[in-house]
């Protein structure tokens, strides 16, 4: 919902797809995921991190970064049912 509030583009949502599987992310394996540039995967993962899906990384290169809230629940515990 946040994601159409803003606008987001069709490649905003394919990225956030595959974040699912893997929640983190590079510009040069956006770009590769979603047949970008590499500006272009730089622009959606910003926007993905100023709307506080992403954030990133400190100290890594090519800069990492993670979907905390998905990585926190796919790392709980589950509960008993």
């Amino acid at each position: 919902d946040l994601l159409q509030r803003s606008r987001a583009s069709a490649n905003a949502f394919r990225l956030l797809d595959e974040l699912f599987a893997n929640p983190f992310a590079t510009v040069p394996g956006a770009a590769r995921l979603l047949r970008v540039t590499q500006a272009g995967a730089r622009l959606i993962l910003n926007r993905l991190t100023d709307l506080g899906v992403l954030a990133p990384v400190a100290g890594t290169r090519p800069q990492r970064y993670v979907a905390r809230e998905l990585l926190e629940a796919i790392e709980a515990p589950l509960g008993n049912h």
